[in-house]
């Protein structure tokens, strides 16, 4: 319906020069924008036009948009994004720039935090519903504060696309790995700049790209204002017992922990260098490597295999047909036609949806780690007898069969380089909940039956992503 406006865009961001990564042009025709828009905000005559989309509106003062493209190809591009990256999203933008994200990111894994729950829930629906959903997964909290949680670990890139000040990002910016980037928009509520941060040798080279002007990041969730809401609440209802032995004291002390996360930033800050020789030569290296141009290039169908069955083997056994695209810059239709005649493996899913189609090697080309088979089958084993722990009676041991799967799933991404960082942070959350739903076992009244009703329900739905997990392995 709308694929003459998508081309139209397409030559104009490469027309004005912001444009150059074929995998982005690719991802931009892929994603549908109309379909993270609600209906009612919906504008027939701006929809493809370089111009931001309101998707989120309650006042003029509370609204959030899609940001023009433009705009959405630079941020990806300064990323300098790999299919096997992990990509850490600060804020929501209802999940379009995400879902094109996870087309860049096809062999790693795209993590959103977000504030609102409203926003949140919109985000997991059209991502959902649009089938962009495999590689994404959604967090509940301070998009900065719990960007510099352990409990989250490191991250490959990380982009904010909303305003922050240049303080607010240190927690993140700790947070990268070697050669890591960050792009934001900082800077105050009048005028930011694009900023581009790498990390290189311990150190952070800035790089300031154009003055811009973008919504302020809300960051009004955090875990520890959440504890202070929690232990208020916990007080006002006067249910103290088996939640502390001193409700004052607990409280008093969450929200001390509150106040030194906001001072943290401002007692211990990051030493960015800008506008350094050395962050310019950084900055166009990356851009070198990961930069796809477009390649007018016929293949011989054996270099083909070839290449693509190195690529499987890299990424344990799969791919993904749409990082072979990205790789290869070579359009759909041609992939399936030449996999079709491969017989090094074979094309598993729907054969008209290139980012959930995939390219399974056979099994005599794939080295299985004897260790990894005995640790991923004893997992299968106990993830069944989680349903029969998932009992208020029994939550201290539904709590220690999550806390030995954490231990196991971390064992194997760290040394066995398994993707399984998406699938241990959705059971840190659960032990999490766990936590907070032993705290309110003696509630009583309404309040507190909607509040144990919640978690259990939480937890039932985690307990069937990991299981989701364990069965794709």
């Amino acid at each position: 319906m709308y694929e003459r406006r998508k081309e139209a865009l397409i030559q104009s961001l490469q027309g004005n020069g912001v444009l150059h990564d074929a995998r982005i042009e690719r991802a931009i025709l892929m994603v549908p924008m109309e379909e993270f828009i609600p209906p009612r905000l919906l504008m027939e005559d701006r929809i493809y036009a370089d111009t931001p989309q309101v998707f989120y509106f309650k006042s003029q003062a509370d609204r959030r948009t899609i940001s023009a493209p433009h705009m959405i190809c630079i941020m990806l591009e300064y990323l300098n994004l790999r299919s096997n990256d992990t990509l850490l999203f600060l804020g929501s933008k209802s999940g379009y720039i995400e879902a094109i994200a996870s087309l860049l990111c096809t062999e790693g894994h795209v993590y959103v935090v977000e504030s609102s729950e409203e926003v949140l829930e919109f985000t997991r629906s059209n991502l959902q519903r649009t089938g962009f959903g495999e590689n994404v997964s959604l967090i509940h909290g301070n998009p900065l504060t719990m960007a510099g949680t352990e409990s989250l670990g490191m991250w490959d890139k990380i982009l904010i696309p909303y305003q922050v000040e240049e303080a607010d990002i240190y927690p993140a910016v700790r947070q990268l790995n070697e050669h890591g980037v960050l792009f934001a928009p900082i800077g105050g509520d009048d005028m930011q700049y694009f900023t581009q941060i790498i990390k290189n040798e311990g150190k952070y080279y800035g790089t300031r790209i154009s003055s811009v002007i973008f919504s302020p990041l809300d960051k009004n969730v955090t875990f520890f204002s959440q504890q202070v809401q929690f232990l208020e609440l916990v007080k006002k209802l006067n249910k103290q017992a088996n939640v502390t032995t001193n409700i004052d004291t607990e409280l008093q002390n969450a929200r001390e922990a509150l106040q030194a996360r906001r001072v943290q930033a401002a007692k211990d800050p990051v030493n960015i260098i800008y506008d350094s020789e050395i962050g310019d030569q950084l900055h166009e290296k990356y851009r070198q490597e990961t930069l796809v141009s477009a390649r007018d290039e016929s293949w011989d169908f054996k270099v083909f295999e070839g290449t693509v069955v190195e690529l499987a083997m890299q990424y344990r056994g799969s791919v993904r047909v749409v990082t072979i695209m990205n790789k290869l810059n070579i359009p759909f239709e041609m992939v399936k036609l030449y996999l079709k005649k491969s017989t090094q493996g074979k094309l598993v899913g729907d054969m008209n949806d290139a980012k959930s189609l995939k390219f399974v090697l056979n099994d005599e080309l794939v080295q299985k780690d004897p260790v990894t088979t005995n640790i991923l089958n004893d997992l299968m084993f106990h993830v069944d007898n989680l349903d029969g722990l998932l009992k208020e009676t029994t939550l201290a041991e539904f709590k220690d069969m999550l806390c030995y799967f954490i231990d196991k799933l971390e064992f194997l991404e760290r040394e066995r380089k398994m993707p399984f960082r998406s699938t241990t942070v959705g059971v840190k959350q659960m032990v999490q909940q766990v936590d907070m739903l032993q705290a309110a076992m003696d509630g009583k009244g309404q309040d507190w039956q909607a509040t144990r009703g919640k978690l259990m329900a939480d937890l039932g739905n985690g307990l069937k992503d990991l299981k989701a997990a364990m069965q794709r392995f």
